[in-house]
């Protein structure tokens, strides 16, 4: 269940009060937080002038974080395809003994590409000696910048 935000003023660590609806970083509308293995995971659907996306953020023990900015059209693009992988059978766990030595793939299982304005987004799923997980990268094609998140699947 997502928390409601109450406005688009912040007030943050510092005492600055700031109002940032119409900027970059947008208004959040909800927010929800969870743990996997040793990650914290933050998914917050936010809105600017340029309509509503979801930031997803990956924060692992060590503080370092991982973003990614996604439209609703992204999004339900993703849905899609990890649906049709539930839907598949590849979101199982596979016996190790099945998986090594067939490929020189380096663990991944599936690959899709989703193509949004001036990012693409590459969804993988993957295997490692941790088990199986979703690699979400984004890659902004005007900057050459990119960012990854890694979801656990348990």
């Amino acid at each position: 269940e997502m928390s409601s935000s109450s406005g688009s003023v912040k007030d943050n660590k510092n005492g600055v009060v700031r109002a940032d609806a119409g900027g970059r970083q947008g208004e959040e509308i909800a927010s929800k937080s969870f743990m996997i293995q040793s990650k914290r995971f933050y998914l917050d659907l936010k809105q600017n002038n340029r309509g509503r996306f979801v930031k997803l953020a990956e924060v692992s023990l060590n503080g370092r974080k991982n973003r990614l900015f996604m439209t609703m059209l992204v999004c339900k693009n993703l849905k899609d395809i990890l649906d049709k992988l539930e839907k598949d059978g590849r979101t199982a766990v596979v016996p190790k003994d099945t998986t090594e030595g067939k490929d020189n793939t380096g663990g991944v299982i599936h690959t899709e590409t989703i193509i949004n304005d001036r990012r693409r987004y590459y969804i993988d799923l993957r295997e490692n000696h941790r088990g199986i997980f979703l690699r979400v990268t984004q890659f902004d094609i005007q900057t050459g910048n990119r960012n990854s998140v890694a979801l656990p699947l348990q």
